[in-house]
Parts: C-alpha cells; structure tokens; sequence
C-alpha cells in the first residue's frame, strides 16, 4: 500500500501496528444553480451574500431557498461546511425584511447550547448590517438582562434549543412569539434519533398545539439516510427533500490502523501524540465516559496536554476545554460525541476514533469536523478485539461503500409520553375533547397523571397542579433514566450519571475517573454518589459483576423472521450488581475480586424482542449456554450496523434453551429495537457472516463473539456452537416457539 505522505510514512513505518487500509478523499466539484441577481431578494440580502463571497449559488441551495419561500416543510442533505446554512437562512432573512418590527417570525434550533452560540457568530457575520433585522440568542445562559429584552421586544430570528424550548413554551411571554412565529429550523436533524428524537417530536407536537398559524418546518443535516421518511416521523407531516453530494473540505487520508502491541486506548494517545508533535491539532473520539478518562489519565502519564469533554462534567468544565481547544491553548482532546456537534474547530487536522462508529453516518459527522479549512486532514480509525472490527479488517471495501443510514425515532416511548402530556398541561389546559382523539395508551397515562394528583379536572378541562409544574422542569430532554449526582467529601458537585449506567461505576470501592482525576466511591444511595480523591499514581480500576434479567415481558407485535417468531414488547428490565473485579489499570491483571454486602438493583421499563434459537439436544447444560451467549453477543454486534445503534444502546440476556432478548438500553425504549425487528433478516446474516469470516480456530479467540459490556466478563462462550445455531436458522430455515416469558435456565446477560 504506497503512502505518499511523510507523517503516514511515519506512523505506517512502525512495526507496532499494521496499516489495514488506506483511502484518499478529494475535493469534488457541487452543481452550481443561478446567480444571485437572478434571485427577486431584497438588495440588502444580495448585497450580504455577496460580501460572503457568494456570487452564485449552488443548485441545491436555489431548490431550497424556492421550496421555503414556496412555504414547503423542506428538509436540506448536503455535505459538511456546502452551505446549508445559507440555503434555510437567506429566505428567512427575506421573509423578515418584508415583516419589519412584527415580531418573530423564525425560531431557529440547535441540539446543543455550544453549537448555537458557534453559529450565531456566524449568523452575525453572514449578514451584520440588514437594517431592522434583529436576531438574538435565548438559552440557559442568556442573562436575565438580555432575556427582558428578548421579552419586551422580540427578535425577527430566536436562536435556542430544544431544552430551552421546553422550559419557556408554557410561559406568558412566550405568546408574543406564537403569535408572529412562522418558521421553524432544526439544523443538525441526524441528531434528533432515539429518546431525544422521541421528546422533540412531542416537543414540536406541543408547539403546533400552541402556534396561533400553522408552521413551517426546516430541517438541514450532512448525515442521514432516510430524509423523508424521518423528516415526516419527527415533523409529523409530509416533508420536501432537497440534497446535493459533493465535498468542499481538503485532500483528507483515511487510514484503519491495527495495533500490534497495544491495547485501541494506548494507540489512541500514540497517535496523538505523534500528531501534536508534527503540529497537527487532533481530536480523539471514544465510545463512551471511561474510555474517555482512561485516555486523559495515559496522557496525563506520558505528560501530553491533553483536555477532556464528556457528559456528566460540570457545564463551565466543558466550555473551559472548548474555548482553550478553539484557541489553540490545547493540541489535543479526548471526547465522547458530545463533541461531535459543537464548536467548530476550522484549523482542526486530525480525527482519531477508538472503534468503528456504530453507523457510517456518525463516521462521516466525526470525521467532517477535520480539514474545514482546506487543509489536508488525517483520520485514523482503530480496530480493537471486537466482531465488528474483525469483520472490516476482512472487508474494508464494504466499510467505505455505505451510505448513510436511515436515523430511527420511537414517539411511542410511554416515559417521554408522559413526561409532554405533563408540559402539554403546562402549556394550555388540556380539553377532554382533545383527551378523546388520543391513543388509548395516552388515555390511561392521562388517567395515572390524574390519580397521582398532576391534573386535576376544572370545566372539561385539565388543568396542571403544582407537582405537574415540579415535573415539567425536571424533565430531561436528552435521556429518561433517574440521575445519580456525584459530590466530594467536601460537598463539591462533580458532576453526574444516568441509570442504568450509574450503578455499574458508582458502587461502593469503585475507582472513578472524572475530568482526568481519580476517585474512589465512599457511599451510594441512588441519588447520590459521594467520592475522595486518590493519588494519580495508583494503577488501579474496577469491573463491576453483574447480570440483568427480564422481569415482564407484554407482547405488542410479532413477525417471522426465516422460519423464527419473534416478538417486540414492553419489557421490565432489572440490572443487579453484586461484585466487582480490582484491576491493574494498563495490564487489566485482576488483583481481587470482591462480593458487595447489599448488592446494587435497578429495575426500569423498555421494550425489545424475544425469540428462540433451535438448541442441539445433545449439548449439555454449559454448551447451550455458551452457544447462546456467543450467538447474543454476535447478533448485537451486527445489529448495531443494521439500525446504527452504539454499543451502549442495546442490551441481550440469554438463557440455555436458546431464549434471547435484545432490549433498548434506554428506560422507556429509544425505538432501535423496532427498526430491528423489521431488519432481523439482515441482522442474522451479518452475524453469521461476522463468525464464519474469522479466521480463529476453533472458539480460542475473543474478536468474534466478544462484546466489551459483557456482564460475567466474556465467560461462556462457543464461536463454534453459535455458527450451528445461525445456519439452522439461516440457511435450514429450523422452526422454534414463540417467546413470551424469560427462558429456562440461569440468564446470561
């Protein structure tokens, strides 16, 4: 493989790792439209592109400024940094001109509050000097100052996000703004997948309720392949898709590195370190908080600066690392994807991701944050011991040769549900008439919010009591677990953890690493965690023991999938952890093992699905359950790629006679579950695949059947045995039962 590059040949010169593959992406040239002189814009807008440099403009960019000023509900797919913001914008600024001192007629939305202030500063200097256009920013840290007057007078264009959204639609003020309010743009739309899709869409829903017009809808992302299908899920309405392919940033190397002698979190930091030595600013992306803190604390140890941006870190932390990273103060930092949509880093060279991304989609978002500038970029992706790295060391063709995946949204979840007919209450009194053109599972929500005293019935009416007030601000837009707050002996807040996760790192004894310090767990009570800080140098971490166990399963939907049925239901899920595992920290050497006196339990409602393999009657007891754990640990693997999820977002339990249940890690359910049902086909033939291409003898080797979140650590475990249970499924088509309850046997989760 010829590597033209001299910081490549570098990195690829080294025998400690094996360069897998290699690609090259170059500029590519996007279809110009018309001038725009030829646009009947008001010259101010002419005169504001032009000084941006825009003389013309693209042809996806004219389709849709037309569509919008048409009043078409639009959603806009176009590569990174192509213009996507001029297209929904410039209409919205003539639409504007045109209603002078009437009020707010766009709310523009962000996912995040980081995001929206990068962009507002881009708003401002896209069009700086339109007389009478106003346009303002209001979210949680809009002073009270600024947000008197956004309320005497409202701006012509209200930059906020959807938390922020929620908190001030049942205000008084915020009539002033229904009643002008127009349009309605919801940039980064990929985003808005899952449980968080799932409350915007109920958001958007109370919003309809309320407007005194119809609105219109925008939606704009780089990344998603099912625009209109999802557009009209999350919109609720029938929505236009404009899109163009092409790229604008620079030459950009794409290289899948295998480390030989080192575990993906030390060859993380060495190609860090090797880029910030060659002046190269990168930003490392991780699957999830801990990899992320392990990463901190290597570089911490090979005295490499190095910040550090993930959930569950106090705000003013995470705006610190962003402004010093935006500076240049800091060459290097370490992120969940909570980076993955904030600032833009435009001299940012270098993306280095720790694991395949659960969906193509989320790689080309990662990796379009580098060479914004033109620059040549590097992105380096690493395959660790695990089925889908294996499966793309054999078959990085079919990696690069994806599109986009389709985002998924449930609107059914019945804990975000609830958590809108408490702010539609809020909003306006709901009428009864209103409660009978619901479903029947809002009725009986609607009957529990009554019986718990959260409505109370006034003249056909349901009015909000205090309590219901207490809970629309408790709402948590980006989740739906209960959340563990993490202090200091000393009474400082750290920062945070959201069940079901928090028991599996907050359990008494547990190491905790938080913003590059290292902590240990003094006492947990499910609603607190408080912790002491211990010294750097301890080469210490823990593994929690732990099992989870299906304990309801109700029914909704069944299909046969080859000649199995499957069921997708409402589950009851409990996660019980019992133990733990003392660990050295770079060795992963287990130096004790011990039992907790209560053991941590947390049971939540989600959904899932429940089928049955056809086990061999001659195995016995331990074959059976190594066959149907390696073949649950296999399936999940592959169905991360065929409904994009991550590998947090789903969880399995398996039992010796072949039962196995593959739920949504959400409390309430994110909706993955459902998309898989409908793609189990797909599922089972990319797990099938996954195992038979492993070149491994026997079931000596982990990279097929391993699954890093595994509960008993990866024991129990049969390649060979799980390989005969897909074919009887797959290529002999060997019929099992219907599953309704949990299986027979010990569960494996």
């Amino acid at each position: 493989m010829k590597v033209d590059d001299p910081i490549l040949q570098n990195i690829t010169r080294d025998e400690t790792r094996k360069l897998v593959t290699l690609r090259v992406l170059k500029r590519t040239e996007i279809p110009y439209g018309c001038n725009v002189d030829e646009l009947s814009f008001h010259p101010s807008v002419i005169s504001a592109l032009k000084r941006r440099g825009i003389v013309k403009l693209y042809k996806f960019q004219e389709e849709a400024i037309r569509k919008i000023l048409d009043g078409k509900d639009v959603v806009i797919v176009s590569g990174t940094g192509t213009g996507k913001t001029e297209a929904f914008l410039t209409p919205i600024l003539q639409d504007c001109i045109h209603h002078i001192g009437e009020g707010t007629r766009a709310l523009v939305m962000y996912p995040t509050k980081a995001l929206a202030r990068d962009q507002i500063e881009k708003v401002y200097k896209m069009f700086p000097s339109i007389f009478g256009v106003s346009i303002a920013i209001y979210d949680g840290d809009t002073s009270e100052r600024d947000r008197e007057k956004i309320r005497a007078n409202p701006p012509s264009i209200l930059i906020s996000n959807p938390d922020m959204l929620n908190r001030i639609l049942p205000s008084k003020w915020f009539r002033d703004i229904l009643s002008t309010l127009k349009i309605v743009v919801l940039d980064e739309l990929h985003v808005y997948s899952g449980v968080f899709g799932a409350h915007v869409h109920h958001l958007l829903r109370r919003l309809r309720r309320k407007a005194r017009r119809r609105l219109q809808f925008i939606g704009s992302s780089a990344t998603i392949g099912n625009p209109e299908k999802f557009g009209k899920t999350l919109f609720d309405r029938d929505v236009e898709v404009v899109s163009s392919r092409g790229r604008v940033t620079g030459k950009t190397y794409h290289a899948f590195i295998q480390p030989l002698t080192r575990s993906r979190i030390s060859e993380a930091v060495e190609l860090a370190n090797i880029m910030v030595n060659a002046g190269k600013k990168t930003l490392i992306f991780v699957r999830g908080h801990k990899e992320a803190e392990s990463i901190k604390r290597l570089a911490n140890m090979r005295k490499i600066k190095m910040g550090i941006h993930r959930a569950g870190l106090t705000e003013r932390f995470r705006k610190k690392i962003e402004a010093e990273f935006k500076r240049g103060e800091l060459e290097a930092v370490v992120a969940t994807p909570t980076l993955e949509l904030g600032i833009d880093i435009g001299d940012l060279d270098c993306v280095i991701l720790t694991e395949i991304p659960p969906t193509f989609a989320k790689y080309l978002q990662r990796v379009g944050r580098a060479g914004r500038r033109g620059q040549t970029a590097y992105v380096f992706t690493i395959l660790g011991e695990d089925p889908i790295s294996r499966y793309y060391s054999e078959n990085p063709d079919e990696f690069f040769k994806q599109d986009p995946e389709p985002v998924y949204i449930d609107p059914t979840n019945p804990v975000v549900t609830r958590s809108h007919l408490i702010g539609m209450a809020c909003d306006r009194p709901i009428r009864l008439d209103e409660v009978e053109k619901m479903g029947e599972r809002e009725k009986e929500i609607v009957k529990e919010l009554i019986s718990q005293s959260y409505l109370v019935e006034r003249a056909r009416r349901l009015y909000p009591t205090e309590k219901c007030w207490k809970a629309l601000y408790g709402v948590n837009l980006r989740g739906t677990g209960d959340i563990v707050h993490i202090y200091d002996v000393k009474r400082r807040y750290l920062g945070f953890r959201e069940m079901p996760m928090a028991i599996k790192e907050l359990f008494p004894g547990a190491i905790y690493m938080h913003g590059g310090n290292l902590y240990q767990v003094l006492e947990f009570d499910y609603k607190k965690a408080t912790v002491t800080q211990i010294p750097q140098y301890l080469r210490l971490e823990t593994k929690p023991i732990w099992r989870s166990e299906p304990v309801e399963f109700t029914p909704v939907k069944k299909r046969k999938v080859y000649s199995i049925p499957v069921t997708y239901g409402e589950m009851i899920i409990e996660h019980i952890v019992y133990g733990y595992k003392t660990r050295d920290f770079a060795t992963k050497h287990v130096m004790s093992e011990t039992m907790l006196e209560d053991p941590l339990k947390y049971r939540f409602e989600t959904r899932g699905i429940a089928f049955q393999l056809p086990m061999n009657p001659e195995w016995d007891l331990e074959d059976a359950a190594s066959a149907a754990h390696a073949a649950e640990h296999v399936i999940i693997s592959a169905a991360q790629t065929v409904v994009g999820a991550d590998s947090a977002e789903m969880g399995g339990i398996s039992y010796p006679d072949g039962t196995i249940f593959i739920y949504d890690g959400a409390v309430g359910g994110s909706g993955l579950t459902l998309l898989l049902i409908e793609r189990l086909e797909k599922a089972l033939n990319t797990a099938l695949k996954i195992l038979t291409s492993c070149k491994c003898k026997g079931d000596g080797c982990p990279l097929c059947v391993y699954d890093y979140y595994c509960g008993n650590d990866n024991k129990f475990l049969s390649k060979t045995k799980a390989i005969e249970l897909l074919r009887k499924v797959v290529k002999l088509g060997v019929e099992t039962k219907t599953v309704t309850s949990p299986g027979m046997g010990e569960p494996i989760s």
